[in-house]
C-alpha cells in the first residue's frame, strides 16, 4: 500500500491526501494488481504513469474500492458512487486528493516552478502592483490560489486566470513553514483561500462561500 499522511481542514468541511510520490510505475503496477485493480494505463511518459497509477491507488485507501475517476465537461473529477466531492492535484514528486462535503479546489506545487515569465498571463494589472517579478514565493501562492479557485468552480469554460479570477491583497508571514489564509473572488463569487507553505512546496485549498457568506460578507463591506 502507498504512504499516505491525511491533514484535516474542518473550516472547509474537508480532509486531504499526501503522497510523496517515490516508487516507479512498475512498483506501483505491481501494487493495483496486488488489490485486484488495472494495472496498465494509457499514459506513455514515465512520469504520468506514476501519477495516475498512485491517484489509483490512493483513491482505494480513501474509498475502500476501486474507483475509476470520470471528468465532466469541464475536466472536474467525479467518483461514480461516492458521495462527496473530489478535487486532485500532482506536482513532480506530490500527489494530493482533497475530499470535501461541497465543492472544492486543489492545487499543489514545489518550489522549482518558474513563474515569472508568464506574470502577466496570469496577474491582472492590480495584482502585478503588490506582487512583482522577484516575489518568487508569493508568485508560487498567486498561481496555486488560482489554480485551486479555478478547480473549485463547477462551469469553467471561457474563464480567463487573469482577467476573471481574482485575488485580495495578502502578505506572507514570515517562517518556512507557514499558513495564509487569504480569499478571492469570480464574477461575483467570494472563494476563501488556505495557502501551506512548506521547504518542499506550496499547496492551496480553495472553496466558494455559501449564499448565506456570500450575504454576511456584502453586508460587512457596505
Amino acid at each position: 500500500m502507498p504512504y499516505s499522511h491525511t491533514s484535516r481542514y474542518p473550516a472547509f468541511g474537508a480532509s486531504l491526501h499526501w503522497w510523496q510520490l517515490t516508487e516507479q510505475p512498475a512498483e506501483l503496477a505491481r501494487q493495483c494488481s496486488a488489490l485486484g485493480m488495472p494495472a496498465d494505463c494509457e499514459a506513455r511518459a514515465l512520469s504520468r504513469q506514476r501519477e495516475l497509477l498512485a491517484e489509483r491507488l490512493l483513491l482505494h485507501r480513501i474509498t475502500g474500492r476501486y474507483a475509476p475517476v470520470a471528468h465532466n465537461a469541464d475536466r472536474a473529477p467525479r467518483i461514480e458512487g461516492f458521495d462527496a466531492h473530489v478535487s486532485i492535484a500532482h506536482s513532480r514528486h506530490w500527489l494530493c486528493i482533497a475530499v470535501g462535503s461541497r465543492p472544492i479546489g486543489i492545487d499543489i506545487e514545489g518550489h522549482g516552478r518558474r513563474l515569472a515569465a508568464v506574470r502577466q498571463g496570469f496577474l491582472n494589472a492590480a495584482e502585478q502592483q503588490w506582487i512583482s517579478v522577484d516575489d518568487a514565493l508569493p508568485l508560487l501562492v498567486a498561481w496555486t490560489a488560482k489554480e485551486a479557485m479555478f478547480k473549485a468552480i463547477g462551469v469553467r469554460q471561457g474563464l480567463h486566470y487573469r482577467d476573471d479570477l481574482r485575488l485580495a491583497h495578502f502578505t506572507l508571514p514570515p517562517g518556512p513553514d507557514l499558513q495564509l489564509a487569504h480569499s478571492g473572488h469570480c464574477h461575483g463569487t467570494s472563494f476563501d483561500l488556505l495557502s501551506s507553505v512548506t521547504p518542499q512546496l506550496v499547496l492551496t485549498i480553495a472553496q466558494a462561500k455559501t449564499e448565506t457568506e456570500q450575504h454576511q460578507n456584502s453586508i460587512h463591506n457596505t
